[in-house]
């Protein structure tokens, strides 16, 4: 494990990773750069019961890049995720791939989300990041949970940020003028709250590019 610079890992080795840090530290140290594919079940239970900061948290002392793959339900937070970019001090790259599906229970989303949140934003108060550079969040939707991530992150990363990526890709439902509008409205909102020196870059599919220019058509 000594050269280990690179580790992409999934399953429940990622609630290993994460939650039994310690019997990976020989190795997690040295990661230079990390992807963790979260299992649906891991995304979904320990973003609603843990609701602070681990005790036992991976030290990623080395880490430049860090990548997730997500599948959540519509409505729960991101934010918990977080953290891995507080305890890499070193970091200077984010990539978040979420994929959403329809939430079940739509009733117990809300409060969950709003414990975990308050919970994450006490975790990080005041916490700026010194090497944080690029953000990419990919299925970008301008839904409350990744326009809080992207909002946190811009805080998080207000004293070196340059670049925030945001592409929204095709659901299984179609893309619909609504959402097309929703994103406009939120990288609008966004764009309004970049640190100085940076900048926000939309990425849109050809057909995210059709639906987006079918909408002024239509306002025409």
């Amino acid at each position: 494990m000594k050269l280990l610079s690179e580790l992409t890992t999934g399953s429940q080795y990622c609630y290993s990773f994460i939650f039994n840090a310690d019997k990976h530290e020989s190795y997690s140290c040295k990661l230079r750069k990390l992807k963790l594919k979260v299992p649906r079940e891991i995304a979904m239970r320990e973003s609603w019961l843990t609701l602070h900061y681990p005790d036992n948290f991976p030290r990623p002392n080395n880490l430049r890049e860090l990548e997730l793959d997500l599948t959540l339900e519509a409505g729960e937070s991101l934010l918990f995720f977080t953290f891995f970019i507080k305890a890499a001090s070193l970091l200077s790259r984010f990539r978040a791939r979420i994929i959403y599906i329809p939430a079940l229970h739509k009733q117990y989303v809300g409060i969950g989300v709003r414990i975990l949140e308050r919970a994450a934003r006490e975790a990080t108060a005041g916490f700026v990041h010194k090497r944080l550079k690029v953000v990419k969040l990919i299925g970008f939707t301008g839904r409350r949970t990744d326009y809080k991530l992207a909002l946190h992150l811009l805080e998080i990363g207000r004293g070196s940020l340059k670049k925030i990526i945001l592409q929204p890709t095709n659901d299984s439902h179609g893309i619909k003028i609504k959402r097309v509008t929703l994103i406009e409205k939120r990288s609008k909102q966004l764009e309004a709250k970049l640190p100085p020196g940076a900048k926000l870059v939309m990425l849109y599919s050809f057909k995210f590019f059709l639906a987006y220019n079918f909408k002024y058509f239509l306002n025409y």
